[in-house]
């Protein structure tokens, strides 16, 4: 199913096995979508993110600092996995 926007790729579109354009947990979602639908399993619609628009998003954002940053406190225990965690997705 293409939906002609670049920027989603609904699962069951062969691209989305593409982890280059989609990343890996969403290529699996979408191999796991094509098998399960050949095998007569109903499974929702659902897309992906291509990473060029998540990319687009955080420069336009200014997030990339405050994502390394959180990275190398979480690498050198100056915050904890929860804290690095939530301070990225409120950013987001």
């Amino acid at each position: 199913m293409n939906k002609g926007n670049d920027l989603i790729i609904w699962f069951d579109d062969e691209q989305c096995r593409d982890i280059a354009r989609v990343g890996g947990k969403n290529a699996s979602l979408g191999e796991l979508t094509s098998r399960l639908r050949k095998d007569g399993i109903a499974i929702p619609d659902g897309f992906a993110s291509n990473t060029s628009m998540y990319q687009d998003f955080v420069e336009h954002n200014s997030l990339a600092g405050l994502i390394h940053s959180s990275m190398e406190a979480l690498k050198t225990r100056q915050l904890s996995l929860a804290q690095a965690g939530t301070t990225t997705r409120e950013a987001f």
